[in-house]
């Protein structure tokens, strides 16, 4: 995936939190990664080394338990509330971006996305 000056831009003005969450959001909805890249997002060690993240970036939302509790981890919210679609599945995303994540966020969508 190619992105331009312009774009990249754009891009920066956006907190990093908000850019991860429209952006997977777009990605998962529109089937834009592949069965075997979702997976690794659901493992923690590989959300560390790519991403500098310590929670797996996304999570299967357990239909047992409440939304909310799906989101906690140790008591703490670390999950967005509002899950994300793929191939009927339901995912989180983990909240706990910040911005020294920006890079390593990039560089992944422009390796990874197949069209954005």
């Amino acid at each position: 995936m190619e992105i331009s000056e312009s774009e990249k831009k754009e891009l920066d003005k956006l907190k990093i939190g908000k850019l991860v969450k429209n952006t997977i959001s777009i990605i998962l909805e529109k089937d834009l990664i592949s069965e075997n890249e979702i997976q690794n997002l659901l493992k923690k060690d590989y959300s560390k080394f790519t991403f500098n993240v310590i929670f797996p970036i996304l999570k299967k939302v357990d239909k047992k338990i409440s939304l909310k509790e799906n989101g906690l981890i140790n008591g703490n919210p670390r999950y967005y509330a509002k899950p994300i679609e793929n191939r009927e599945t339901e995912y989180l995303l983990t909240n706990e971006w910040k911005e020294y994540n920006r890079e390593d966020f990039m560089n992944w969508l422009k390796r990874k996305v197949s069209d954005l």
